[in-house]
């Protein structure tokens, strides 16, 4: 029996927001911005800067930048990514 106060083992998953330059800014608007400003970037830079696995960014660059947004996810070269 769990004790009056403690937390259950389920947790509940937190949209992740930031705040950068003053405004908030969540981690999905942040990929958007690395792979709309940068020439170049990988997977790896992404779930380097972001803190998540390169699954994960595989993921959103699949189901929710490219299906979901409509956004036109590019491969530049070998590994590198973009949006045009």
């Amino acid at each position: 029996m769990a004790h009056p106060g403690s937390h259950s083992h389920k947790s509940r998953r937190r949209s992740q927001t930031f705040f950068y330059r003053d405004k908030k800014i969540t981690k999905k608007q942040r990929m958007i911005d690395m792979l709309s400003r940068l020439k170049c970037i990988t997977i790896s830079d992404i779930a380097a800067e972001l803190g998540w696995r390169r699954r994960t960014v595989r993921g959103v660059m699949r189901d929710v930048l490219r299906k979901k947004l409509g956004l036109n996810i590019v491969l530049i070269s070998e590994r590198i990514y973009g949006i045009r």
